[in-house]
């Protein structure tokens, strides 16, 4: 906070998102491997802060359905990621 730094996390699980709601995060990250698990995506956006949302193994209707959860939940503020989530990534991508 001294730096002028946002810190906040990805979580995993509904308990992670209890955790993180206990240390006042400002937003949260959905990683690109959580993308399909819509039951927590609701209940992070549940929370009413913004959300980024990684794309990085996601097909195109897998992020749709993840931006019509965080609606639903009356969380527009998000921001999505546009990730290569392979390692080295080849040139071509």
């Amino acid at each position: 906070k001294e730096e002028g730094l946002i810190c906040f996390s990805s979580p995993f699980d509904k308990t992670a998102v209890d955790f993180l709601e206990d240390l006042n995060v400002p937003a949260y990250k959905i990683a690109s491997f959580e993308i399909t698990d819509i039951p927590l995506i609701e209940y992070t956006a549940s929370k009413g802060k913004p959300i980024i949302i990684s794309t990085g193994i996601a097909e195109e209707a897998d992020v749709e359905l993840a931006l019509e959860a965080c609606r639903r939940m009356g969380n527009n503020d998000i921001a999505l990621l546009k990730c290569t989530s392979s390692y080295p990534a080849p040139i071509e991508e």
